[in-house]
Order: C-alpha cells, then sequence, then structure tokens
C-alpha cells in the first residue's frame, strides 16, 4: 500500500511552459507585463485588458502542458487498477476581474470553482452537478481506502454526507490588503460573500462571472441563514497555517 500526493505547480505566476511545450509562436511574459495583472486590487488602475488576456493565454499554455505530465503519471498509476485516484485545483487565478488579480486575495467564484475528479475502484462512475467542498476529499480518501469500511457511503458521492460549502480567507500584511477577510457560503444555487467590503448575494448557475448582485432583501431569509453559517465558521476557526491559506475551514 502506497500513498503518493503531487502538487503541481505549473498553474502558479509566473505560469512557466516547460520549453518541450511551447509552439513555435510562444513568447513568454516578462514580469514587468505580468506583475500588474497578478497584484491586481480594486484601489489600483484598471489592468490592461489585453495585457491580462495574454497573462491568461499563457496560464491555460501552462496548464495545457501540465496535463501532459499528469497523463505521465495516470498512465503509470494505472498499472495498479486497485487505486484510487483524485485530482483538485486548489484554486484559480482572477485576471482582473471584480478588480483582483492572482488569489488568495477575495472569495469570488472565480478563485473557489476548481477542478475535481475522483476516481474509486468499483465505484460506480457519476458526475455530480451540485456544488462541494474539496474538504469532503479527505474523508472519501479515507473511508474508500480502508477495507473494512469498504461498504459505508463516500462523502463526496452522497449528497447527507457533504459538509456546508464554506470557504475564507484572511490577509495581514500591508497596502491594500493589510487586515483584510472575506467569507463565504454556497447553498442551492446561491453563493453569499461576506466581506471588509459588505454582503453580496449572486445566483452563479445563471451569473457565472458573478457581475449581478442580487439585492439582498429579495432573498432575506435566505441571506440571514446563510449569516449564521459564516457567524459559526468565524468562531469555529484556529488560527493555524492551512485555515489561513483557507484549505481547512
Amino acid at each position: 500500500p502506497y500513498f503518493l500526493t503531487v502538487n503541481y505547480l505549473d498553474g502558479h505566476d509566473p505560469y512557466y511552459v516547460e520549453r518541450g511545450c511551447r509552439e513555435p509562436s510562444f513568447r513568454a511574459l516578462s514580469r514587468a507585463e505580468r506583475d500588474p495583472i497578478v497584484s491586481a486590487n480594486p484601489d489600483s488602475h484598471a489592468p490592461d485588458l489585453t495585457i491580462a488576456k495574454r497573462v491568461k493565454a499563457q496560464y491555460r499554455h501552462a496548464l495545457n502542458c501540465m496535463d501532459r505530465s499528469l497523463g505521465r503519471l495516470l498512465a503509470a498509476v494505472e498499472r495498479d487498477p486497485n487505486t484510487i485516484i483524485a485530482i483538485d485545483g486548489d484554486h484559480g487565478e482572477q485576471f482582473g476581474r471584480h478588480g483582483f488579480g492572482g488569489h488568495g486575495n477575495s472569495v469570488y467564484r472565480q478563485v473557489l470553482h476548481v477542478p475535481l475528479a475522483v476516481r474509486v475502484p468499483n465505484q460506480t462512475p457519476a458526475r455530480i452537478v451540485d456544488p462541494v467542498s474539496i474538504t469532503d476529499l479527505y474523508l472519501t480518501i479515507l473511508r474508500a481506502a480502508d477495507p473494512e469500511r469498504e461498504h459505508e457511503s463516500l462523502p463526496l458521492f452522497t449528497a447527507e454526507l457533504r459538509r456546508p460549502i464554506l470557504s475564507c480567507f484572511a490577509y495581514s500584511g500591508e497596502g491594500y490588503y493589510r487586515a483584510r477577510s472575506g467569507f463565504s457560503v454556497v447553498r442551492d444555487e446561491f453563493h453569499f460573500i461576506h466581506s471588509d467590503q459588505g454582503e453580496e448575494l449572486y445566483a452563479y448557475p445563471h451569473d457565472p462571472a458573478e457581475v449581478k448582485p442580487i439585492p439582498l432583501h429579495v432573498h432575506r431569509e435566505l441571506a440571514d441563514t446563510m449569516r449564521e453559517d459564516i457567524l459559526r465558521m468565524k468562531r469555529a476557526a484556529k488560527p493555524t497555517t492551512f485555515n489561513a491559506l483557507g484549505y481547512l475551514n
């Protein structure tokens, strides 16, 4: 038995594309070109959309190359079909959307919506369309890997076992992000955000870019319930490194 975890950094700034994966026309953007996009915040000048598109294109190119590396890993793992495989993203990138760049500085869907694919031997394949939290991945793997619990339901595949979809970030530093934080809750088709800048409610299936906030009074009871979820999360939060990064919440 073995456990292997691999963290691919290709999707992080500087969005490096290895030479063997570059197209003939590829030109890597310089740090001077990337920085205004990656470090953008709502108080800075609006990033140049032409440069933002080029940075995003390089990001996607880096991800395509990462897929090749992932393919080689999966080909090796497939030699043992009795292996649980989980692929997930830790965050998205923003490229100037809502005025932000990079990640770790907001809880908009552009950061929270990540890929997640899990293969469990003897588990019937299924596509889960409801939102889930990657915090359910840990218990899912532990249960699936335990022969004594092989008949138990797995959280990611069982709605009533899933944890609430809560997210947060906290930043203590200098400049715009000094002592800044944000929290969010997803329930059904609604995403509620509570941050230092106020509260916002979105119906993300109909507004995936989250540019049309719904007045809170339209869904007052729902907003109150989601606000209570955030208050409970704040009380339960522990000042650990992983909590600060938003991986455990």
